[in-house]
Formats: structure tokens, C-alpha cells, sequence
């Protein structure tokens, strides 16, 4: 007779699976057993066959043969999913489960990076309809965000960002001001190094950008916006902010151009980090780095 006793994934301090999982990354899970009475333990629950997707196998079976422990023992092993779900060509979003556990199955999206040649911020190659169709997954030290774009009102703006996350411009940045009930901003390359902590929020990218107003979206939580000297100064380049709550002080003056599809918990966690209050009394340098690891585009079919 054996127990189960947990599930619970290495790199969330939860029980629950990451929301995304990008094919080609890690996907570490920790499984623990315990041996009941006669000290036989089924082997496969402690590798990738002891999980499914949609009910399916995730993997063969590498041991077939059941370990032989005192009863009792509690075994805890670290199992990589990440090369399976990546052979299967998992993508879109599926469910997860782990056969020795009694929980439901858990939801994952399935990432496939975008590779792309130089010629993706062409016009003329890439329509700004078919930019629609690009996500960005952010990969932070606090859990993923995926953002999806509005490249007909603002395709410019849409075109830079997704250039700069293609180009690996943004890995190891940081948010360096935050506001809870109001954003969080990043993308200043400056923020890659602490010696240069006096001049974050003062970096900027290869370019500066026309303005992009609509009248039609508004700075609401989870809106992605462009930061700028300020509004029709035309010098919006590379750092961003996500709305944590809304703000209809900012409608019209800066140019929004997607929002966050999926990651909300990992925005709550960055936008309330304790911090020192900066000059404005509104925002906070967290005490804490709150970092993009990587930004990685996406293809999403719609409908």
C-alpha cells in the first residue's frame, strides 16, 4: 500500500503548475512518496511516465520495477518534464496531472518560441494584422505574464517592443518603479547593473517613437502603455509599464498598445514589492529585484 503525500513545483513557493511552459525549458516538479506497509514504492510515479497530458502518458516508462524501502520511508525526488513536454510538441493549452496525486488535473499553456529573420519588422514581409497574432510571454523572478498586442492602433509602438524581445533586448532587466494600484515600469537597460542604480529610469533603446493616442483604450489594469519624457514629446523608446489598477489621468497621453492576457498573480507580486518611495510619493524602487529573465514571442492561432 502506498500514500501520496505532495505535488509541488520547485520554482513556485505554491503547489500548483506555472501557468506557462516554454518547449526547450525546464519544467522541474518535486514528487514525494511515502512506503506504506509491505515498503514497495511504484518507480514510475518518480519520472515523466507518472505524468499525463490530457489524460495521455506524458512518457514510456523507464522502470517498470517497483523500489523495495523500509515502510514508512518518504522519498522526494526532482523530476524534469520540461524534455518530454517539449518531444510530445506540447502547445496551445492542456492539462497536466501527476498519477499518485488526487488533485485535478492542472492547466498549462504550451509555449513554442517565435524564431524570426531580420526581415520580421518589415512592413512590407509582416502585415500589422498578422502582428496581432505574436505574444510575448515575460518570463519574471515572480512568475510569467503573457501580453498580447494592438498593433491596429498603435503597430509602431508594437513593432519596437516585439523587436527589442526578439533581440533578447529586455533579458535581466528590471522593474525598477512600482505602484500598487497603479503599475509597474520597466525595460531600461540601465537597470542590468546596479553600479548604475542613480541613473535607472534614464535608459533607453535604439529608437524614439511618434506617439500612437487613441481615444478608444484606456489605461485599465493589465493595459501594457509606452513610458516617455511625457506626453507629445515623441520620445518613448524602450521602457514600458503595466497598468496595476487603472488610471484615466494617463488616457490620451500615453500610447497603450496591448495587455496582459494571463500572469495577473505575478503583476500583483511585483506591483506591491516593498520598496523605497521615489520623488513622486506614488512609486517605489523595490528593495528587491523584480526581473524579466526573458522575453520570448509567441504564435497564438486566434479562434
Amino acid at each position: 500500500m502506498i500514500s501520496f503525500v505532495a505535488l509541488a513545483l520547485l520554482a513556485q513557493p505554491s503547489s500548483s503548475f506555472p501557468s506557462v511552459h516554454i518547449a526547450g525549458d525546464a519544467f522541474v516538479a518535486r514528487v514525494e512518496v511515502v512506503a506504506g506497509a509491505d515498503g514497495v514504492v511504484n518507480a514510475t510515479l518518480l519520472e515523466p511516465a507518472g505524468f499525463t497530458v490530457a489524460g495521455m502518458p506524458l512518457a514510456p516508462a523507464l522502470n517498470t520495477q517497483g523500489l523495495r524501502v523500509a515502510p514508512g520511508t518518504k522519498l522526494s525526488v526532482t523530476v524534469d518534464l520540461g524534455p518530454a513536454l517539449t518531444a510530445r510538441g506540447v502547445s496551445g493549452d492542456f492539462q497536466l496531472d501527476w498519477l499518485g496525486d488526487e488533485a485535478p488535473a492542472q492547466s498549462v499553456r504550451g509555449v513554442v518560441p517565435f524564431v524570426t529573420e531580420d526581415s520580421f519588422l518589415d512592413e512590407t514581409k509582416f502585415s500589422a494584422a498578422a502582428l496581432a497574432d505574436v505574444h510575448v510571454v515575460l518570463v519574471t523572478n515572480q512568475g510569467t505574464m503573457e501580453l498580447e498586442f494592438w498593433p491596429d492602433v498603435a503597430p509602431n509602438h508594437v513593432r519596437n517592443y516585439l523587436e527589442l524581445c526578439r533581440t533578447g533586448f529586455y533579458n535581466q532587466t528590471l522593474f525598477h518603479r512600482v505602484g500598487p494600484g497603479f503599475m509597474i515600469q520597466g525595460g531600461d537597460p540601465k537597470t542590468k547593473e546596479l553600479k548604475l542604480r542613480n541613473e535607472w529610469g534614464t535608459g533607453s533603446g535604439p529608437r524614439k517613437l511618434v506617439e500612437e493616442l487613441s481615444s478608444v483604450k484606456k489605461h485599465e489594469r493589465g493595459v501594457l502603455s509606452m513610458a516617455s519624457g511625457g506626453p507629445k514629446t515623441n520620445t518613448a523608446s524602450s521602457q514600458f509599464f503595466v497598468m496595476h489598477g487603472p488610471n484615466p489621468g494617463l488616457d490620451g497621453k500615453y500610447t497603450c498598445f496591448g495587455r496582459l492576457v494571463s500572469g495577473f498573480d505575478a503583476l500583483d507580486k511585483i506591483a506591491t514589492a516593498n520598496g523605497t518611495p521615489l520623488p513622486d510619493r506614488a512609486t517605489f524602487r523595490p528593495t528587491e529585484p523584480q526581473r524579466i529573465e526573458k522575453a520570448i514571442l509567441t504564435m497564438v492561432k486566434k479562434g
